[in-house]
């Protein structure tokens, strides 16, 4: 199964994450994080949950290439590095009702008023990008980047202490 999030796995089916038996504490562990990363966004944002997911979902859409491809992807490694707009690749209103699973009229209507807002920025008709914002008012952003980075480590810390293999 393909997710619809600008991610590929790199393995599939039963087996992919190690040992059958490591599924469930995978599974647990994984799902707690995911829990923990959606009350941190919602903690560090002003906006509602639909719309956090909205934006995060573009985000995400927006610079899937940079998460297949290490070398482009430690160009905006650091915190003085960000993203530049120009990195970003346009989403459709309806590819991100789809990699949501939402209603399209809910999303179109949703990001119309987002990109009123300035959260969103369209791009010349080829749809919506989130856009980056300039390094020194973005502290909001680098702190939620260094609490998820924490959180990336103490997920794998965890999952190697139960016993999960991790390569």
């Amino acid at each position: 199964m393909t997710p619809k999030n600008g991610l590929a796995p790199t393995s599939s089916g039963p087996d992919a994450g190690g040992d059958a038996d490591d599924l469930r504490i995978i599974a647990r562990l994984s799902l707690s994080y995911v829990f923990s990363t959606i009350s941190m966004m919602a903690n560090f944002g002003q906006l509602d949950l639909l719309d956090l997911m909205i934006a995060f979902g573009i985000s995400n859409l927006n610079l899937a290439r940079l998460n297949s491809d290490p070398a482009l992807s430690r160009q905006f490694a650091g915190p003085t590095q960000p993203e530049t707009d120009a990195v970003r690749v346009p989403v459709s209103r309806t590819a991100i009702a789809a990699a949501l699973n939402i209603p399209l009229e809910t999303v179109r209507r949703r990001c119309n008023a987002l990109v009123k807002a300035g959260v969103l920025k369209e791009v010349g008709g080829k749809g919506l990008i989130l856009p980056s914002r300039d390094p020194a008012n973005s502290g909001g952003n680098l702190a939620a980047a260094a609490v998820n980075a924490q959180m990336v480590r103490d997920l794998y810390r965890t999952l190697k202490a139960h016993g999960v293999r991790i390569d």
